[in-house]
C-alpha cells in the first residue's frame, strides 16, 4: 500500500512442525495507533518478533518503510517495547541511561526527552532510584515503555504495553500517543474494548490467521463469526 510504513505479505512461520502463523498478509498505514488484536496464543508474539527480526526462521516477506526487514537499516526506524519484565537489581535511571547509550542517544537529547516524559506521566526520582526488583508489575513496564518513547522512533512496536499499568497510567499513555502523531505506534492487545476507543487502525489476528486489516467501523461485519468482538 502506498502510505504503509509496515507491511507483511505472506508470513508463515513454524515452530518444529506446528504452523504458528499461515500466509499472514497485512499492512500498517503511517502515522496511525494500530491495534494488533487477539487472543492468548493466536500469533501477536510471533508475528512482532518476525517483523523484529528476533524470529528469522519465516516465510514471506516484511518490508518496514519499503525496505526489507532482514536489512538492518530497516530496524533505525523502530524502537521496540517487549512484554516480559526485567527482574535485576539495577536502578530504573541506570537501566534507562544504559540503553540510552547502546540506542546511540546523545546526553543532550535523553536528558531533554526524559525530563518532557517524567513529566508528562508525573514520575518522580523515588520510581527511577528504585531497583527493578522493588517495583511492581505495573511500574516495570512503565519504565519500559519510557525507555521504548525515549528513542523518539517513527516506529514504536509495543507487545501487551498495558496489560500491567493502572488505568490513570494506560489512559496518560494513550493520551501521549494521540499528542505524538508524527510517530506510528503498533501495539498489541488482548483488551478489545481499550483498542476500540483509544486506536484508529486495527488489525485482528485468530489462530495465526488474518481475519480483518482496516479502520474500526468496518469490523462490525465480523461480530457474528467472533462474538468476543462485542
Amino acid at each position: 500500500m502506498p502510505n504503509s510504513i509496515i507491511s507483511v505479505k505472506n508470513l508463515t512461520v513454524r515452530h518444529k512442525k506446528r504452523l504458528v502463523l499461515d500466509n499472514v498478509s497485512f499492512y500498517v498505514p503511517k502515522n496511525k495507533i494500530c491495534a494488533f488484536i487477539g487472543a492468548n496464543g493466536s500469533g501477536k508474539t510471533s508475528t512482532i518478533k518476525s517483523i523484529l527480526n528476533i524470529n528469522k526462521q519465516f516465510q514471506g516477506k516484511i518490508l518496514i518503510n519499503k525496505v526489507c526487514s532482514k536489512n538492518l537499516k530497516s530496524h533505525d526506524l523502530v524502537a521496540y517495547c517487549p512484554e516480559e519484565h526485567i527482574h535485576d537489581s539495577v536502578k530504573g535511571i541506570t537501566f534507562l541511561r544504559r540503553m540510552a547509550m547502546l540506542n546511540g542517544i546523545d546526553k543532550i537529547h535523553f536528558s531533554k526527552m526524559l525530563n518532557s516524559l517524567l513529566k508528562f506521566f508525573k514520575i518522580d526520582n523515588n520510581l527511577l532510584n528504585s531497583s527493578f526488583k522493588k517495583m511492581s508489575h505495573g511500574e516495570k513496564q512503565l519504565i519500559l515503555i519510557i525507555n521504548t518513547l525515549l528513542e523518539d522512533k517513527p516506529i514504536n512496536i509495543m507487545d501487551e504495553p498495558t496489560s500491567n499499568l493502572d488505568p490513570k497510567i494506560r489512559f496518560m499513555f494513550f493520551e501521549y500517543l494521540k499528542k505524538h502523531r508524527n510517530s506510528t505506534y503498533f501495539i498489541s492487545s488482548h483488551n478489545i474494548y481499550e483498542a476500540r476507543q483509544k486506536t484508529n487502525w486495527v488489525i485482528l489476528i485468530e489462530k495465526g490467521s488474518i481475519l480483518y486489516c482496516g479502520k474500526w467501523n468496518n469490523l462490525r461485519k465480523l461480530t457474528p463469526q467472533i462474538p468476543w468482538l462485542n
